[in-house]
């Protein structure tokens, strides 16, 4: 026979009634339906209702009041996964599909003066290392972004 599912608010009447041994228990229905409801609305699914429970029978002896979920309900959330990307095939951008890019521009003095700029591809440790030695009114460090040949 198939199990039967049961609504999160009648499982959080469940849970609560776990709580039945603390102390200032309320033993009431009504009360034991608000916060059952309330836990309903705090927490995100049923596992999330059981982990919260559990987790406060094990920090405390003292029964749990709505004013309590809140920081329950973000104390027991599971940490937020990292997002993945997909492999580069070029092994530059981790699948992202941006690399960062340096460049050192060396404005020349032409015949009629600092007539054109001569660009060069430099590493992220020349760039970090050039940042405080360059001359500034001749060259410029630059850092940016673009797109990575692999397509991702």
């Amino acid at each position: 026979m198939p199990k039967q599912k049961i609504s999160l608010v009648d499982h959080c009447v469940s849970e609560v009634g776990r709580l039945a041994g603390q102390d200032f228990f309320k033993s009431e229905d009504s009360l034991i339906a608000d916060l059952a409801k309330a836990l309903a609305t705090t927490c995100d699914d049923s596992e999330h209702a059981t982990r919260m429970i559990s987790t406060w029978k094990a920090q405390t002896r003292t029964m749990l009041h709505e004013s309590d979920l809140r920081l329950l309900a973000d104390q027991t959330r599971p940490a937020k996964t990292v997002q993945t990307f997909g492999k580069c095939r070029l092994s530059l951008c981790a699948g992202m599909g941006w690399i960062r890019v340096f460049s050192l521009w060396t404005r020349k003095v032409g015949p009629t003066g600092y007539g054109f700029v001569e660009k060069q591809r430099i590493t992220e440790a020349e760039y970090d290392d050039l940042c405080t030695k360059i001359d500034w009114q001749k060259q410029t460090a630059y850092s940016g972004v673009k797109q990575c040949e692999c397509g991702a």
